[in-house]
């Protein structure tokens, strides 16, 4: 289609596409030339990061998002054009959660609030746990932050914040407990105590082990122990396994079961668990098949249960 004389004239004077996008890049390059000579040279100060503060987002099947505030100083008295990155990395006890940056960013002169959102896979969560359990039941949260642009790079002092539960703490106790029915007391549990195993990406072994004296006349021989343990309504745990342990009238004798806890369903839990404040419950019963005196009874073992809150504070 042929274009009135004037409205060609005025197109051709308007520079190709691609001379444009030349033009910016030299243009951000040169910005970028120039404040790394104004720093390197102490016309211009670097700029800090003053604090970084992470809290959950949306939590979903696969992931959750960690909203992220930076504080960044520009103690200069003119503005930085967008060449600053911030970055920051975030661990748990060597497992990074996120690994996160924002760049292109422009300062302010004084304090310039920041913010990012970075997503967390929950498989992440999983394999802290274990990390966890074989620590003691005690974690260390990393945030490594970074402030980087042409001359400037700095990084804050780790901040560090400590994390410690203790699970099992209403389990261990040397305190007689009676064991039977409400009509029948069949053993005291002299002691019980519970500890973890060592914990792999696929369960967590709960090591449990209590002294049982036979309060009845007969001879007493448990059959077998079941077992359900959740958290955070999320099953963890729930079968059965034998025993064939035999105990006297009078004698005491030992139980020992290993519940194996599944491991690979903590991201399942965590997603509830960040929902709930980072506040769930951890629920444990057991119940043991006995015969006494040709009879056969289901009997629970109140030694070994337990409805313990469990809270974190993961970002700090």
């Amino acid at each position: 289609m042929d274009l009135p004389e004037p409205v060609r004239s005025a197109l051709d004077t308007l520079p190709a596409p691609r001379t444009v996008v030349v033009a910016v890049v030299v243009s951000l390059g040169l910005i970028a030339l120039l404040v790394t000579v104004l720093v390197a040279t102490g016309v211009l100060a670097q700029p800090t990061v003053e604090s970084i503060d992470s809290q959950w987002g949306e939590a979903t099947n696969e992931t959750t998002q960690i909203e992220t505030q930076a504080i960044v100083d520009n103690p200069n008295p003119i503005g930085i054009p967008g060449v600053v990155s911030v970055e920051y990395t975030a661990s748990l006890n060597d497992i990074v959660l996120v690994d996160n940056e924002k760049s292109g960013i422009g300062l302010s002169p004084g304090k310039n609030t920041i913010e990012f959102t970075a997503a967390m896979d929950n498989d992440r969560i999983a394999d802290w746990w274990v990390t966890h359990i074989n620590g003691d039941e005690r974690s260390t949260m990393t945030i490594e932050p970074t402030v980087s642009g042409p001359g400037v790079s700095q990084s804050l002092p780790d901040q560090t914040s400590d994390i410690e539960t203790d699970l099992l703490a209403g389990l261990n106790t040397a305190e007689p407990q009676p064991v039977g029915t409400s009509d029948r007391e069949y053993f005291t549990a002299e002691s019980t105590s519970v500890e973890w195993g060592e914990a792999t990406p696929q369960v967590a072994p709960l090591d449990i082990r209590s002294m049982l004296r036979n309060e009845q006349p007969v001879p007493i021989t448990i059959r077998e122990i079941s077992y359900d343990v959740s958290i955070g309504g999320v099953t963890l745990a729930n079968g059965s396994q034998d025993d064939g342990t035999t105990i006297g009238p009078g004698e005491s004798g030992v139980v020992d079961p290993t519940i194996d806890l599944d491991n690979s369903r903590m991201d399942e839990w965590w997603v509830s668990h960040v929902e709930n404040g980072e506040r769930s419950t951890l629920s444990v019963d057991a119940w043991a098949t006995i015969e006494a005196g040709g009879q056969t009874e289901t009997v629970p073992l109140s030694m070994f249960a337990t409805n313990e809150t469990v809270e974190t504070d993961l970002l700090g």
